[in-house]
């Protein structure tokens, strides 16, 4: 169908609105991958190079692709960059902001439904000592609110935050570090509420919460929120007892900024030896907490559970068992299981490995080599409710990103209903509906004009310009998955025809009830168009022919429903 006219959208107020991408929130995921031993299923991808990268580039997923970001110690910035569901970088990185390196997991990144925060270390005045900073990002990564410092040690600010992690509740947002600012005890915890604005909660008071002040050093913080009890659960290594390093929590309110001491005050790792650098995955009904500990001689990880009253479920789980060190844990629940991802030296160099573990915390199969490199560090995994994707480092200086999940070979589903609106003489605007694979991950979309790849995007339009007047154009739509496999054998619907040459200017009364549409035809006059309507661009049905260049659509004002108006002439 040759679509000859601009598109308008109505709404009950009586506004003419733009076409713009709407982002839902992530819905909480409640699949679980259905193969025994997912694996990779795209190339690892090249997401930064630097000549001094953080150790960790969270990761996270948003409902419709991915996003990581990360410092450059040697410029001390810290950058942000999306990325489609097979990896591939979506977009150019962003620079977010300066910060400093600790050495330790000093940028945080969560998804709030409608964009990002960002959690960093900055480097304060001198350069002597970090803060605590924090700001919103929309969904391209710009900041939109920020940054906001939400550290403050005192006057002279000279003990510096070591170690940073951050928590979104849905209405809340908990920056959780650590600093050296008690002297005589080392490192102590402490929390900054924010509001979903980006200020520091409680009317500005409830920053520098002390979550533990406990003798000796307390470092390597975690969060992430308790859906079970509307609360932040923290954790990080403790050395009260001064002879070994265990891991210790609290609850943290976000009404009112109390804490609450979990598995009543006593260690949560129950080992002989060290545990250190713990990580955190809410199941919606408790949470699993994983770390890595050499009670066992050597480095290995381990996993606990906590209730939804904050105490400890069972005993230690033992995930590893190899002579070989295990470190630096990332634990993704998927909706029905952990997924457990660590660095790993058995096979010769440090890469990732996984495990899955089942919801009452029992190995579920056997340790799972997920990179082979010469050296893959620190990773950080997100799960899309179909796929993971992890990102790691090689040695300080390239990070990537890799997805993987169960290989099937197949081709995913066909777009439907390829739509054209907003034609122009040298533009046009290509809809469809979105295809739905029950395996993978959709990663973005191909766009084809007469045969020749023009464009991909992950949204379900696409604006291509620079076309030629008097010209018909061919646009087909492809379907590319997280494992890059694309939709073959399309139907007729997954494609469209455009001529350039017909231009209409559709115009719409809203002066009464009825949508009065009319419309002048820049080309060619004709005696009888064809009037389409939808409440989406994707999905239009033909609601009658006009002799000539108006039409009226009874009441439709009456209606309070966002609507979709374009006209063509027949037979195009």
């Amino acid at each position: 169908m040759n679509q000859r006219a601009g598109l308008f959208l109505l709404f009950a107020a009586w506004m003419v609105v733009p076409l713009v991408p709407v982002f839902a929130s992530a819905p909480f995921p409640e699949t679980v991958p259905t193969c025994s031993a997912p694996q990779l299923i795209a190339p690892m991808q090249p997401v930064a190079a630097g000549s001094s990268l953080v150790a960790t580039n969270p990761v996270v997923w948003n409902g419709k692709d991915f996003a990581t970001a990360w410092e450059d110690t040697t410029t001390q910035k810290v950058y942000f960059r999306r990325l489609y569901a097979d990896g591939t970088p979506a977009a150019p990185a962003v620079l977010i902001g300066s910060g400093y390196n600790a050495y330790t997991k000093v940028v945080d990144l969560v998804w709030n439904g409608s964009g990002y925060g960002i959690a960093w270390e900055n480097l304060g005045a001198g350069g002597v000592y970090q803060e605590a900073y924090f700001a919103l990002l929309d969904v391209n990564g710009t900041m939109t609110s920020g940054p906001t410092k939400v550290s403050f040690v005192g006057a002279t600010e000279t003990a510096g935050v070591w170690g940073l992690a951050l928590a979104w509740s849905g209405s809340d947002y908990a920056v959780v570090w650590s600093d050296a600012r008690n002297a005589g005890t080392g490192f102590d915890v402490f929390g900054t509420l924010l509001t979903a604005a980006g200020a520091v909660a409680g009317a500005g008071a409830y920053h520098d919460i002390v979550l533990c002040n406990q003798p000796n050093a307390q470092q390597n913080p975690a969060v992430a929120w308790s859906s079970a009890n509307g609360t932040f659960f923290a954790v990080w290594d403790d050395y009260r007892s001064g002879t070994r390093y265990q891991i210790y929590g609290t609850r943290l309110y976000p009404s009112n900024g109390t804490t609450y001491v979990l598995n009543g005050g006593s260690s949560i790792s129950a080992g002989a030896s060290n545990s250190d650098m713990p990580a955190l995955a809410d199941t919606g009904g408790g949470t699993g907490v994983a770390w890595y500990d050499n009670r066992d001689a050597n480095y290995e990880i381990y996993l606990a559970r906590i209730d939804y009253n904050g105490m400890k479920v069972g005993s230690d789980l033992r995930v590893t068992n190899d002579i070989a060190s295990s470190f630096a844990p990332s634990l993704v629940w998927t909706g029905g299981e952990y997924g457990l991802f660590w660095e790993d030296n058995r096979a010769g160099n440090y890469d990732t490995w996984f495990q899955r573990i089942s919801s009452a915390g029992a190995l579920v199969g056997g340790n799972l080599q997920v990179s082979s490199t010469t050296g893959l560090l620190q990773p950080s995994a997100a799960f899309s409710g179909l796929d993971y994707m992890t990102t790691g480092h090689f040695d300080f200086s390239l990070a990537e990103a890799q997805p993987w999940g169960c290989s099937y070979l197949y081709s995913p589903p066909c777009p439907e209903n390829a739509f054209a609106y907003a034609i122009t003489g040298t533009s046009a605007t290509i809809s469809w509906l979105p295809a739905v694979d029950p395996y993978h991950t959709i990663a973005y979309y191909q766009v084809y004009r007469n045969n020749a790849l023009v464009g991909i995007t992950d949204n379900s339009y696409f604006t291509d310009t620079g076309l030629a007047l008097s010209t018909t154009y061919n646009y087909a739509i492809r379907t590319v998955n997280a494992a890059q496999l694309v939709s073959t054998g399309c139907p007729a619907t997954s494609s469209v025809y455009v001529k350039t040459n017909a231009t209409l200017l559709l115009m719409v009364n809203k002066n009464s009830p009825n949508a009065a549409l009319s419309w002048t035809d820049s080309s060619q006059p004709l005696n009888n168009y064809n009037v389409f309507r939808g409440t989406s661009p994707q999905v239009m049905q033909r609601i009658g022919t006009a002799a000539g260049s108006s039409f009226s659509d009874p009441n439709v004002l009456n209606d309070n429903i966002l609507y979709f108006y374009t006209v063509d002439d027949p037979g195009q």
